[in-house]
C-alpha cells in the first residue's frame, strides 16, 4: 500500500504536573492500510508515570501540507501497550477532531491506575469510512517510566515502590530509603544483603529532623561461578535496641532485586588442535564443564564419519555431568578404523549440549569441534626423497 504523507513531529506539551516537550514523526497510510509504524525523534520519547495523566500531544503536519484523511471519516485515538492496572484512554483537546485538510490535531492522554515497572505506549489513530475502508496513523513508544525504587519504612507499614535490576559486575544501580512518620528520637535502620549483593551504605540514622530525606543506597551485584540470573531481597530493618521507642517494632521491608549473570557456559575440551592418527590406532582426550550447572547437563560426542574413526566404540557417545561432577573431565577415545582403501581420511569430533534432556543454564554453551586426520596403512607407499648416485 502506498504511503500517502510523512509527519515530521509530534509534540507533547506539558502536563499540569510537569511534562518537557517531546518531538515526534509519524507515519500516515492512505485509507486501506492500517497498522502503520511510527518514527521518533528522538527514540525512544519518554516521560514519568507521575505526569502520564493530563498531557497534551499534539500532531503537526510537515510544513505546507495537510492530513490525508477524508472529510467524511470518523477520527478515533486510542492508547496500546498499559500494563495490568492501568487504563490509557486519548481524547482530542478543544479543537475540533482530526479531519481531511487540516495541520493539526490536539490530544490529551487520560490516565489511572500505576504501575511499579516501565512500560511502553503506543497512540493510536484509526479512521472509518462509510464504504468499510479504512487506514490509520500510529506513533510510539512513549517511554513511561515508573516511580524511582524506594523503601520506606513506618511504625505499622513497610513500602516498596518498585524493583531493580543488577549485572554482575556491571554498573551498579541506586535506590532510596527514608522514615514514612516524624520518629520521637532516632532510628537506626540496617540493610542485610543475600550473597552476591553489595550494598552502601549497610545501615543508617534517622532522626526527628531528617527523618524524610531520601538517603541514597547503591547496589552492586557481584561476580560467581555459576552463568545463572537470579532474583534475591534486600532486607531493610528497624534495629531495635538503638531506635526509638514508637519504631519498635517496626515491619521489614524487602527491596527485590533481579540479577543477570555476566557468565556464557563452556565446554572444556582438551584437544585444541588437529588429532593425528594411523588406521588402527587411537587418541584420548577429556571433556568436563566450564561452568557449574544447575542440573544435569548430557553433552553429545559424535564422529562426523563413524567409517573413519569412532567415539568410544561407536558413532557417538553421551556424557552425563551433575552439580557435583561438572569439573571432573572425563575421557574419550577416538579409533582409526581399518579400511580397505588407500585413502587418508579427514573427520571431524564434535561436543554439543543436548538441550533437550539437560539444565537450562547450558543450552547457549556453544558447540566445540576438531579435526582428525587418519593415515592409511594399507599397500605399497611411494615416498620421494633425496638418493645420491655415482657415476
Amino acid at each position: 500500500m502506498r504511503t500517502k504523507r510523512l509527519l515530521s513531529a509530534v509534540g507533547v506539551k506539558a502536563a499540569p504536573c510537569g511534562f518537557r516537550a517531546l518531538a515526534l514523526a509519524a507515519l500516515l497510510l492512505a485509507p486501506g492500510a492500517a497498522g502503520a509504524q511510527s518514527v521518533l525523534t528522538p527514540n525512544p520519547a519518554v516521560l514519568q508515570a507521575g505526569s502520564l495523566d493530563g498531557a497534551g500531544i499534539t500532531l503537526q503536519a510537515p510544513a505546507g501540507g495537510r492530513f490525508g484523511f477524508a472529510a467524511a471519516l470518523d477520527n478515533r485515538w486510542s492508547a496500546s501497550g498499559a500494563p495490568a492496572g492501568v487504563t490509557v484512554t486519548v481524547v482530542t483537546a478543544a479543537e475540533p477532531k482530526l479531519t481531511h485538510g487540516r495541520t493539526r490535531a490536539n490530544l490529551v492522554i487520560r490516565a489511572t491506575g500505576s504501575s511499579t515497572r516501565d512500560w511502553n505506549l503506543y497512540i493510536v489513530g484509526t479512521n472509518h469510512a462509510v464504504e468499510g475502508n479504512s487506514g490509520g496513523v500510529s506513533f510510539g513508544p512513549i517511554r513511561v517510566q515508573g516511580p524511582p525504587p524506594g523503601v520506606t519504612l513506618s511504625p505499622g507499614a513497610a513500602t516498596v515502590t518498585r524493583e531493580l535490576s543488577v549485572t554482575e559486575q556491571g554498573a551498579a544501580a541506586t535506590y532510596s530509603v527514608q522514615l514514612g512518620q516524624r520518629p520521637q528520637g532516632g532510628v537506626n535502620v540496617q540493610i542485610q544483603t543475600p550473597a552476591g549483593i553489595s550494598t552502601n551504605p549497610s545501615g543508617m540514622v534517622f532522626n526527628a529532623s531528617n527523618w524524610n530525606t531520601a538517603r541514597t543506597v547503591t547496589v552492586r551485584a557481584l561476580d560467581d561461578a555459576n552463568v545463572v540470573g537470579e532474583t534475591v531481597r534486600i532486607r531493610h530493618y528497624v534495629q531495635d535496641a538503638q531506635s526509638s521507642s514508637d519504631y519498635r517494632p517496626a515491619p521489614d521491608a524487602y527491596l527485590t532485586v533481579h540479577v543477570t549473570d555476566n557468565d556464557t557456559p563452556t565446554l572444556r575440551v582438551s584437544q585444541r588442535g588437529p588429532m593425528r592418527l594411523t588406521e588402527g590406532g587411537s587418541g584420548t582426550f577429556t571433556v568436563a564443564l566450564g561452568q557449574p550447572p544447575t542440573g544435569d547437563v548430557v553433552i553429545d560426542v559424535s564422529s562426523w564419519d563413524a567409517d573413519a574413526a569412532t567415539v568410544n566404540g561407536g558413532s557417538e557417545d553421551d556424557l552425563t555431568f551433575t552439580t557435583t561432577d561438572w569439573n571432573t573431565a572425563q575421557t574419550v577415545t577416538v579409533a582409526a578404523v581399518h579400511d580397505g582403501d588407500l585413502r587418508d581420511e579427514t573427520l571431524t569430533i564434535y561436543q554439543r549440549v543436548d538441550v533437550g534432556v539437560s539444565a537450562d543454564d547450558f543450552d547457549s554453551a556453544a558447540t566445540v569441534s576438531f579435526p582428525v586426520a587418519v593415515t592409511d596403512d594399507d599397500g605399497l607407499r611411494v615416498v620421494p626423497r633425496a638418493v645420491t648416485v655415482q657415476e
